[in-house]
């Protein structure tokens, strides 16, 4: 669908539904959270992103980047303690 939305906006026909196409992609792609998990005031969990070739060739990498990657995010934020639960989730899950 998104190709479609897409060839149609650059063919000068503005969609909508359900948003603008780049907010549409933004927000399906669960991008938005590694964006602003940062940024203590949006109260969002600490967040990362992976990509799926390398969690389908190598998931213990896939894994353990991750991790690193939270527990720097986890210093940027001046964050206490263990990393004892996390959460992952996979961007446009929806498919």
């Amino acid at each position: 669908l998104f190709p479609l939305v897409q060839r149609m906006e650059s063919s000068g026909i503005p969609t909508r539904w359900p948003h603008p196409l780049q907010l549409w992609k933004l927000l399906t792609s669960k991008e938005w959270m590694a964006q602003l998990c940062i940024c203590e005031q949006f109260q969002i969990p600490l967040t990362t992103c992976i990509s799926k070739g390398l969690v389908l060739r190598d998931p213990t990498k896939a894994a353990q980047m991750a991790l690193e990657t939270l527990s720097i995010l986890k210093k940027d934020r001046n964050l206490d303690g263990k990393m004892s639960e996390v959460v992952a989730k996979l961007g446009y899950s929806y498919e």
